[in-house]
């Protein structure tokens, strides 16, 4: 039953394995033990409908996870949302020093298209990694198996695996649950993971989750994370072709991600050139922005700096854009200048010092 959970959270639509490709030769699920040999499996939509939700998953989802660009602010309300609604316990072992992790980090262009793509229902669609949906809270070593794609999250139950499937840890009381009130198992695709270190904990154990899940992550984050899992450990990299191929624009998610940030760089500098001409209408020209000591180019340069900046870090230039460019180089210059007078003294005179102490001459 695994292996035909697994394959549906890479391809995105329910189905069925069959011996044959053309034709359903269903196994039994309860009997089949996959062999050390290699064996050939096809999977066949269960109708047309599910054909049509096809969302092959993008390899670029293995990745490492460090494409996050957000600002102060976005970071700062994303922990707090996520801690806060796990009531600041790791979700798995119950730990009170916990992080607010991301589920997926790929960007907002990304986590938008994706469960866009994967949606059984409105609900499913995360508009930016700093939605609270997107994130879990989890101590640190479990944080780091995310990352590292060697644990994920499978919600039970599903349209594969049905409650009298589940076998749970024999130290706790089995759940009631069903399709209104699913639990979550975290999984680990690690061989004998229960045998290594702060991963004892992983492999099928019950998350807790709050008792109000509106802002509880949507199924489709947690299948995506699953397939990326998978493919992690189980991927073939001659297949990566294929499964780009399913893309209509056919680019990574990198890619489109590029072409974002490329797209706001120019709108970006469409609106500074805008503003640097009407300044020049208002001086009287660009003779007018010379007289005050410097040149355009010189402003443009400047702002185009500030553009990457966080507002709280624009602060400290707030002194300095009041400046005209010529006066701005100017107080630069003298600041460079006490910097440098500052570290010559203070080295000068700890070399002094050495060699003193040392009886050096």
């Amino acid at each position: 039953m695994w292996l035909r959970f697994a394959t549906y959270t890479i391809l995105g639509a329910h189905g069925r394995l069959s011996t044959s490709p053309d034709a359903l030769h269903e196994p039994d699920y309860d009997d089949l033990v996959l062999p050390l040999q290699s064996r050939t499996f096809y999977y066949h939509f269960e109708n047309d409908s599910e054909q049509a939700r096809l969302f092959v998953l993008d390899p670029e989802l293995m990745n490492p996870r460090s494409s996050i660009t957000q600002s102060t602010n976005r970071t700062s309300d994303f922990k707090q949302g996520v801690l806060a609604r796990d009531a600041r316990r790791c979700i798995v072992t119950g730990a009170a020093r916990t992080q607010a992790a991301h589920l997926i980090a790929h960007g907002d262009q990304y986590i938008k298209s994706v469960t866009e793509g994967r949606k059984r229902c409105e609900a499913d669609v995360v508009d930016t990694v700093s939605d609270v949906r997107n994130g879990l809270s989890l101590n640190a070593h479990t944080h780091a198996c995310l990352n590292a794609k060697d644990v994920a999250f499978m919600r039970v139950p599903n349209f594969v695996i049905r409650p009298g499937n589940m076998t749970f840890l024999m130290d706790e009381t089995p759940p009631i649950f069903d399709d209104d009130h699913p639990q979550y198992l975290a999984h680990s695709l690690v061989p004998n993971a229960g045998n290594m270190p702060f991963m004892a904990e992983l492999p099928g154990h019950r998350l807790t989750t709050p008792e109000n899940r509106t802002q509880w992550p949507p199924t489709s984050l947690f299948d995506i994370v699953y397939a990326g899992v998978v493919w992690s450990h189980f991927g073939v990299k001659e297949l990566i072709p294929q499964l780009r191929s399913y893309h209509p624009d056919s680019k990574t998610a990198r890619e489109r991600q590029k072409e974002h940030l490329d797209h706001e760089a120019s709108v970006r500098k469409e609106a500074r050139a805008e503003s640097h001409q009407q300044r020049a209408d208002r001086r009287g020209g660009s003779d007018a922005a010379d007289s005050v000591g410097g040149t355009e180019d010189a402003s443009d340069e400047w702002e185009h700096q500030l553009d990457d900046k966080d507002p709280t870090d624009i602060v400290c230039f707030l002194p300095y854009m009041a400046m005209s460019p010529g006066s701005r180089e100017a107080a630069l210059r003298a600041a460079k200048d006490a910097r440098d007078k500052k570290l010559h003294d203070f080295v000068c005179g700890w070399s002094a010092g050495v060699v003193g102490s040392n009886g050096l001459q």
